[in-house]
């Protein structure tokens, strides 16, 4: 058991002596308690000394959160609590319980503002009235970006792809000179690479389009039927891509490629999807096949390999991959 668990238990055993009015206790009494009890619970049989017991009475004694401002007062050779009332039952946070907690609210923050953690805020808040951290450096770091901006829309675009409804957005791409709107059946709500997308059925254009939150200006609700048929092909796509993007006409492909063998332990330990199996070991490496829809955030990920994954089929893929590594590497020669 942890040494800070053990703590937490020997600081329960003087509290349970020192409520026990009936007799008093005296520093003797309690080692030779508290040995006993870590004896019949933990099966230890080294007991404790005087020093850690001194040690836990002073942090029992000490503020929260470190301790729990218990009033024990030593005197004539015993120990007491001045307040008889008093309990640590009353007080059931001890270090190790807080240290919990604030590393709960470090990973619950990064979920701040999805629908599904609607008021964590207040929650946070309160817990962090209790838990006190001065001086903690964070110890577990999320993949985030804190400047992200259209985190707003995702709880009404959620409740409008629970709810079927069809949105007229007004939405201004990086590309385009003036905003435009549209009207859009509402699929997946995606993150990528930071950036949080609407994925949906353009009916005014009539195929697939996602959408930056960051780009959206507006959403309306409309009055339109919510095409379910569509949709649902639309999501059984999705589980074939790898980003957020589907070139119109697309369906998934078989797509074979080689790695070295530095790569394959990363590859075999964290594929990235779900489809990856290894079909062939050789002499240096070994062969993969994943099914995808080819799209540019699929042609994004096989570049960040770069020289440790090679292409082999279907040939149109390996001649678009082939053909980016010439451009950039022209880059390069170029004086």
């Amino acid at each position: 058991m942890p040494a800070n668990k053990i703590a937490s238990f020997r600081y329960r055993v003087i509290d349970h002596c020192l409520r026990n009015n009936a007799r008093d206790w005296s520093l003797q009494d309690l080692i030779e308690e508290i040995s006993d009890q870590l004896y019949e619970q933990f099966g230890k049989d080294s007991g404790i000394s005087l020093r850690t017991l001194e040690d836990d009475i002073s942090t029992m004694r000490s503020d929260p959160p470190r301790g729990f401002g218990a009033p024990i007062i030593r005197k004539g050779g015993y120990c007491y609590y001045e307040d008889p009332e008093y309990s640590i039952v009353d007080h059931p946070l001890v270090q190790d319980d807080l240290d919990n907690l604030q590393d709960a609210m470090d990973i619950l923050k990064q979920f701040v503002g999805l629908p599904h953690f609607r008021g964590l805020e207040q929650v946070i808040q309160k817990i962090q009235g209790q838990v006190w951290t001065a001086g903690q450096e964070k110890s577990i770091q999320f993949e985030s970006n804190p400047h992200t901006t259209g985190l707003s829309w995702i709880e009404p675009l959620y409740k409008a792809i629970r709810d079927e409804v069809v949105l007229k957005i007004r939405y201004q791409s990086f590309r385009a000179p003036e905003p435009k709107e549209e009207t859009v059946h509402p699929v997946l709500l995606k993150e990528y690479r930071n950036r949080w997308f609407l994925v949906g059925y353009n009916e005014t254009m009539g195929f697939l389009s996602n959408y930056g939150l960051d780009r959206i200006i507006k959403v309306l609700p409309l009055k339109n039927k919510y095409n379910k048929e569509k949709v649902k092909q639309l999501q059984c796509s999705y589980e074939h891509v790898i980003g957020v993007s589907i070139p119109p006409g697309t369906e998934p492909v078989d797509i074979v490629f080689d790695a070295v063998e530095s790569q394959v332990p990363y590859l075999e330990t964290k594929p990235f999807h779900p489809s990856l199996m290894e079909i062939e070991k050789l002499k240096e490496g070994k062969r993969f096949r994943v099914s995808l829809i080819p799209n540019f955030e699929l042609e994004q990920l096989i570049l960040s390999f770069g020289e440790n994954i090679t292409i082999i089929s279907p040939e149109s893929f390996r001649n678009r991959i082939a053909e980016r590594l010439k451009r950039a590497g022209s880059k390069y020669e170029e004086e």
